[in-house]
């Protein structure tokens, strides 16, 4: 019996389960899947995703059976069809995602978060993601991966406003599959710029995740680390920090649950595969982690970068995802536990020093943070770690700012806020003003009027 049927939707699935179905790697037919007669034919292995390879069971065929054959092939059937029940049930946003239950509404959806019920809403769209180049057809299905291919195609405004905004509206036709195929706890939605690149506008719960997650991204690009770009944006009345998309035709992701269920099915251990395929990768995460005292490195905020082309596995994926960094409790607790190890945040980290070499590219200054208790963290564990920080004289900032109006922004921003009241601001701007003309003359740099 197929795990999926019985799912009561109001709407037609555009894949047909009870038929014959490939899954795709772009243009690629990978397997050929009958889920009611258990049959999963392999037609190209290299494609195979990665917790599928050496995962499907095939029973002997006989022309009679004896009761312990019967029991084995029972067994097939279940583990076959649970495992591709449960790839497809993870292409889909979980209820629990902000605002998912008003896109589940807005397309008159069952809201049950069951796997075979998830699994069955992705057919709908072709089980679609922009993580990765996998999507499954019927096999009379003409459509190629020009049609359906996610970062080509258009988005919908109104999408956007029940998944971004929580609008309460009504959508006909298939669910979208740039809405229900992201993951996470966050409103999310996707957007094209005007350059037709992809960037992932996510908002906060209390109007200050969002800033979290560029102050990180901001912190990092002055680490010698790999991680992806966020900035502050608007839409509508809403504000969001947005990135670009990871992937392309060219890269894809798998996840760490993916990555960690391929492991499993090989006995192989996650953490020394990790640190045969990217040392680099792997030690400055934990590096990052306890810097930034972020404990949410869970298995979907973590995974690994593999060339479509050829399957090569190219490393860990840039860092992403650290809106939930700087909390209070992680702040004032060392000896927080990672997801690593069994060991500490801090343990992993001093751990990882030895053996990478992390350092800062750039000086790390309070206008950085958006708080005194986090820089003062951050400094913190740097200085545990032996991290070497570089400090700035007058003279450098004035260099580095390029000009008086710059230089002055940038001291008053790393003063206490208890120092930045206007009278106290004034006196210090004149008396710095006059202190720069001695120096002026022997920077290239914009002249004091």
């Amino acid at each position: 019996m197929c795990p999926m049927k019985g799912c009561d939707y109001m709407i037609e699935c555009k894949v047909n389960i009870e038929k014959d179905i490939y899954l795709m790697h772009k243009d690629i037919k990978v397997m050929q899947i009958n889920i009611d007669e258990n049959r999963y034919t392999i037609l190209n292995e290299k494609y195979m995703p990665f917790n599928f390879r050496d995962a499907f069971l095939v029973h002997e065929v006989k022309d009679t059976y004896t009761e312990y054959d019967a029991i084995q092939i029972a067994r097939c059937v279940r583990k076959n069809a649970a495992r591709f029940t449960n790839w497809l049930s993870h292409r889909v946003l979980l209820l629990t995602q902000a605002n998912a239950k008003r896109l589940y509404q807005a397309y008159r959806l069952v809201q049950r978060d069951d796997e075979g019920t998830k699994a069955k809403l992705a057919l709908t769209y072709r089980a679609l993601s922009i993580l990765d180049n996998y999507w499954v057809k019927n096999l009379d299905d003409n459509a190629s991966w020009e049609d359906v291919n996610l970062r080509n195609n258009s988005l919908s405004e109104a999408v956007t406003q029940i998944a971004l905004h929580g609008r309460s509206l009504t959508l006909n036709g298939m669910p979208d599959p740039y809405a229900f195929s992201t993951n996470g706890a966050y409103a999310k939605a996707w957007h094209r710029d005007e350059d037709k690149s992809l960037w992932l506008y996510k908002a906060g719960y209390n109007n200050s995740e969002e800033r979290i997650e560029v102050e990180c991204s901001n912190i990092l690009d002055r680490c010698n680390v790999a991680h992806c770009h966020y900035e502050l944006r608007q839409d509508d009345d809403l504000r969001v920090c947005a990135c670009p998309s990871m992937t392309s035709d060219e890269i894809s992701i798998a996840d760490g649950d993916v990555f960690s269920s391929y492991c499993n099915i090989h006995n192989l251990n996650v953490d020394k595969e990790l640190v045969n395929l990217d040392p680099d990768g792997y030690y400055k995460m934990f590096i990052i982690d306890y810097l930034l005292a972020n404990r949410d490195r869970h298995t979907q905020n973590w995974g690994i970068y593999y060339k479509n082309d050829t399957m090569e596995i190219l490393g860990l994926h840039p860092l992403f995802d650290h809106n939930n960094a700087f909390e209070i409790d992680v702040m004032q607790n060392e000896d927080f536990e990672s997801h690593f190890l069994n060991h500490t945040l801090k343990e992993n980290a001093m751990y990882a020093m030895k053996q990478v070499d992390f350092h800062f590219t750039e000086p790390i200054t309070r206008d950085l943070f958006l708080t005194d208790r986090q820089y003062k963290t951050f400094m913190s564990r740097a200085g545990q770690l032996g991290i070497s920080v570089q400090t700035l004289t007058k003279d450098d900032l004035y260099v580095q700012y390029g000009g008086f109006q710059k230089y002055k922004d940038s001291v008053l921003s790393i003063l206490p806020p208890s120092q930045r009241n206007a009278e106290i601001s004034k006196d210090y701007i004149v008396s710095l003003k006059y202190a720069l003309q001695a120096v002026q003359g022997t920077h290239n740099c914009y002249r004091i009027d």
